[in-house]
């Protein structure tokens, strides 16, 4: 079976693996510089909106779904956003964000 040379890394003690940033040194995970900046735009974004489609609140919760791998505390403040999401039946609806889904949003920007 031939080789990628760019898919092979290694032996590191720091490697990306699925998109989460694993150090066997310090024994910790995290998301990658470029995953954080993603979901920090996305937040400075969100933080002005008054209502969105549902399409565009399932891309937001995907992102910080993902982000709870490293985060496992977020999950809860996820709740209440999913809870938002169920309103709309349709992908095109829009959404008004209330304040259950603001409170989680401030949490998740700081």
């Amino acid at each position: 079976v031939p080789l990628a040379e760019d898919k092979i890394e290694g032996p590191e003690t720091r490697l990306t693996f699925l998109g989460i940033e694993i150090d066997s040194e310090r024994q910790i995970a995290s998301l990658p510089s470029t995953k954080l900046s993603k979901i920090k735009d996305e937040l400075r974004k969100w933080s002005s909106k008054k209502a969105a489609t549902r399409r565009e609140l399932e891309k937001l919760l995907g992102l910080l779904n993902f982000a709870c791998k490293v985060i496992p505390q977020g999950r809860c403040f996820l709740r209440r956003m999913f809870d938002t999401l169920s309103i709309a039946n349709k992908k095109h609806h829009f959404i008004r964000l209330n304040v259950g889904f603001r409170s989680d949003l401030a949490w998740w920007s700081t």
